[in-house]
Order: C-alpha cells, then sequence, then structure tokens
C-alpha cells in the first residue's frame, strides 16, 4: 500500500470514529476533547514514522479532520469565525504536522537508545546518501534533519495561484500571523514541495482549503 493509499484510509476510519462521537455532541467540553483524543486523533497520527515526513497537502488531509473534531469538542460553527489556530490554543493540542514532527522524533531516539539493529542499518544508508531523498517514499531522517516545522492547521494557496488580495488576507488569517508577517514568509513556507503539491492537485488558478 502507497502513502497516498495510507492517507486515505487514515482520513476515511478517523471521520467514521469522529461521525460515531456525534451521538455525545451535549456532553460537556472536556469530556468531548477527551473522547476527541483518545478515539480521533491517534488513528490520523498511525504511524508517525514515515507519516511526518510526507507531503503538506497529505499531512493537511490528517490535520482538517482534527479541525473537525476539535470544532465538534468545543461546538463551534463555521460561522463562529473562530480559528483553528485558536482551538487548538483551547485544547493544548500542536497542529498535526507538529505532533507527527515531535512523535517521530521520539521513535528514533527510542530505537537509538535500545541499540537496535534496525536503527543502525537504516543510519548507515541515510549517511550513505545524507542529501538524496528516495525516488518514491520520503526519508523520514532527512526530514527530521530540517527541525521542528511551523505549526500548519489549513492548506497554504501557493504564490503563483493568488491572483488578488483576498488570498494573502485568508492566509494571514489562518496562519495567525498579520498579513506584513505573512507576506515576509510566504516564499518560505511554499518551498519545492508546495509547487509539486499543486501541481498534482491540479489546483493551478484557485483558491481552496
Amino acid at each position: 500500500m502507497g502513502y497516498t493509499s495510507h492517507v486515505s484510509q487514515r482520513v476515511a476510519r478517523a471521520k467514521s470514529a469522529l461521525a460515531r462521537l456525534y451521538r455525545f455532541r451535549d456532553l460537556a467540553t472536556g469530556l468531548k476533547l477527551h473522547l476527541v483524543k483518545a478515539l480521533v486523533l491517534p488513528i490520523l497520527s498511525y504511524p508517525p514514522v514515515p507519516l511526518h515526513a510526507l507531503s503538506r497537502t497529505a499531512i493537511s488531509r490528517l490535520q482538517k479532520v482534527q479541525n473537525s473534531a476539535l470544532r465538534f469538542a468545543f461546538g463551534t460553527r463555521w460561522d463562529d469565525f473562530t480559528t483553528s489556530a485558536s482551538l487548538h490554543e483551547a485544547a493544548s493540542l500542536p497542529a498535526l504536522n507538529v505532533r507527527l514532527h515531535e512523535m517521530a522524533t521520539k521513535v528514533w531516539e527510542r530505537m537509538e537508545d535500545e541499540g537496535w539493529d534496525q536503527y543502525r542499518e537504516l543510519q548507515a544508508l541515510h549517511e550513505e546518501t545524507p542529501d538524496r531523498q528516495h525516488a518514491w517514499f520520503p526519508r523520514s531522517l532527512l526530514q527530521l534533519q530540517e527541525g521542528q516545522p511551523e505549526p500548519r492547521y489549513r492548506n497554504f494557496i501557493p504564490a503563483s495561484s493568488c491572483h488578488h488580495s483576498t488570498c494573502e488576507l485568508r492566509n494571514a488569517m489562518l496562519t495567525g500571523r498579520g498579513p506584513a508577517t505573512y507576506r515576509e514568509t510566504r516564499d518560505e513556507d511554499q518551498g519545492d514541495d508546495g509547487a509539486a503539491d499543486q501541481r498534482r492537485q491540479g489546483t493551478s488558478g484557485t483558491c481552496q482549503d
């Protein structure tokens, strides 16, 4: 099974788990949040290696389900204009890309501390080609070298697709940055993989979540 199929499977299972929780919509927020963290979020983060190294598009599909789960827990509607970033802050929960990075780091540290033979073999392979990405699957150790990522709560719109100020303002709001700060960091955020994601989705010239 390729990682794209795995992500689709994770999304479907997490949505199904979340749907089963809607019968408890009248529970207190704390109880609903506990149910979400116990029954939905683990589905989205398994396995952290190599899930953390997938493309922004792939992780954003998982992040959208996490956003929906938090909106259920806090009882917010789309017209409440509550940002996903504020919901994560209220839940004391990092964005999924950050949480996957932290979990993957712990996995590799445990393998090293316990002296796994597999860890030594993978580390040796990594040192042979430290800067080259795998042809068809993302390399976890290579991704971890880049350090902890900036939290991403929703999809970014590639700069090449933004033909008006609405796109820029929307991205600034969703990232929790001011418009000026967003403009300064937009190019860095987008990177080469953002352009690749756009080509794979066929979303050129559009604004979407």
